[in-house]
């Protein structure tokens, strides 16, 4: 691995065991997986984990995998079981306690690791995932719906256009803030063609600017929780200090998880000759300014149309929903954001008809009466999954297949043939 000759002189005065640090860049990096909760227990996935696992320390539900492990593609990847993550990013959220009523924005989220292990963890609160960029976010979107998380909204906006709508809102704020990207070296390279002290320079200040919005969203008494994955004192202790002097927040002690931070243990990082995994920062700021709870009015319009209530005999229980643009959600957005999904999007009203979204089987799919449950082995699963029409003897109209047990997608049933509803995007081509 080529390093730029000035990163490595800025290591040397950073890391104390530079030797080892360097070495372990030449190494593979280290993946790993983390088990949704929200769809499977972690004692049943150990049980029926298609590919070797190892528990990753300090992590409920993080399993290292073996390097060669091809996932991608198999249908419990697919019925949103797990979820790819670096095992440094899941250390990020495991440093802190999330409690069950929060309300949570992951202000930088994509591609949603950390909203996804937040959220799982959000019985009775929920979370506002945002992604300023529009690529992005349909990635985050993609995400969240394969984990079938029915207590997220996606937004795509800046962060000073969620400032005017959200006013000491938020009980915990995280940034997982765009930075030099070093920790990404050993699995990026580009990451390493494009770092420059001038580069450093520029994220930092892109975090102030960041940091200078969130500080607003958070309530009194409230948590902002900042992360890296670079190694760089500037964006990281320097950023902290910065922030807590100008916005009147106090450093607070987080899990001892990976290394003490250069200028105290209350920060931490994580270094990829210490800790499996990439490079990461974490630190956990408390919100000492009295600060009102403010929230711009919602817009509401309850979903009001008779080929969406025909459509929704087909599941067990009432949900109250509502319309935007013809696209049916359950939950109210906030204006002034750019919203590309209020909770579960159940579909679209189409004229006369309704069209029903993935986002809606993966979420609610055992709520439908017509269901299908197939083996892993059975060959019409990978059918399926390649986008296939399939043959079974069940009652005409939507339903939903499931893999042992757990759901993959919808279908349309008529005359024992089963119309694929699983997105051309995901399947296996």
């Amino acid at each position: 691995m080529q390093l730029p000759e000035e990163f490595k002189e800025r290591m040397q005065k950073i890391i104390v065991d530079y030797d080892d640090f360097l070495k372990s860049l030449e190494e593979e990096n280290e993946k790993a997986i983390c088990v949704n909760t929200h769809k499977v227990s972690v004692a049943d996935f150990e049980k029926l984990a298609p590919f070797p696992i190892q528990k990753i320390p300090d992590c409920a539900n993080g399993f290292y995998l073996h390097n060669d492990c091809k996932i991608g593609r198999h249908p419990y990847h697919h019925a949103g079981l797990f979820y790819s993550q670096d095992p440094g990013a899941q250390a990020t959220i495991n440093t802190i306690e999330i409690k069950e009523n929060m309300r949570v924005l992951d202000l930088c989220a994509a591609p949603g690791g950390k909203s996804i292990q937040v959220a799982q963890q959000l019985t009775k609160g929920f979370l506002v995932a945002n992604e300023i960029n529009k690529k992005r976010a349909q990635i985050l979107y993609s995400n969240i719906e394969r984990m079938g998380l029915s207590n997220v909204m996606i937004t795509s906006s800046s962060a000073k256009d969620l400032s005017e709508v959200y006013q000491g809102y938020f009980d915990l704020v995280i940034v997982d803030a765009p930075c030099s990207g070093e920790g990404m070296f050993r699995k990026d390279e580009e990451a390493i063609s494009q770092w420059s002290v001038e580069n450093v320079k520029h994220c930092c200040q892109r975090q102030k600017e960041i940091l200078h919005y969130a500080a607003s969203m958070v309530k009194t008494n409230g948590h902002l929780l900042y992360s890296t994955c670079t190694y760089e004192k500037e964006e990281n202790e320097d950023m902290v200090e910065w922030f807590c002097k100008n916005y009147h927040y106090t450093l607070e002690p987080i899990k001892e998880l990976g290394l003490p931070g250069l200028s105290g243990k209350e920060c931490r990082r994580f270094y990829p000759h210490k800790y499996k995994g990439e490079g990461q920062f974490v630190a956990y700021l408390k919100n000492d300014n009295k600060i009102e709870e403010k929230v711009q009015p919602r817009t509401e319009k309850r979903a009001n149309s008779k080929v969406l209530d025909e459509f929704l005999t087909h599941l067990s229980k009432p949900h109250t929903l509502y319309v935007k643009n013809q696209k049916v959600f359950e939950m109210v957005d906030p204006s002034g954001t750019h919203v590309v999904s209020s909770g579960v999007q159940f579909g679209e009203i189409k004229g006369n008809y309704f069209l029903p979204n993935h986002y809606l089987f993966s979420a609610y799919g055992k709520e439908f009466d017509h269901q299908l449950s197939l083996p892993l082995h059975d060959p019409r699963i990978e059918a399926y999954l390649r986008g296939e029409e399939i043959e079974a003897d069940i009652q005409d109209g939507y339903g939903v297949l499931l893999v042992d047990g757990y759901v993959l997608g919808g279908f349309k049933a008529t005359k024992g043939k089963l119309k694929n509803h699983y997105p051309k995007g995901l399947r296996n081509l």
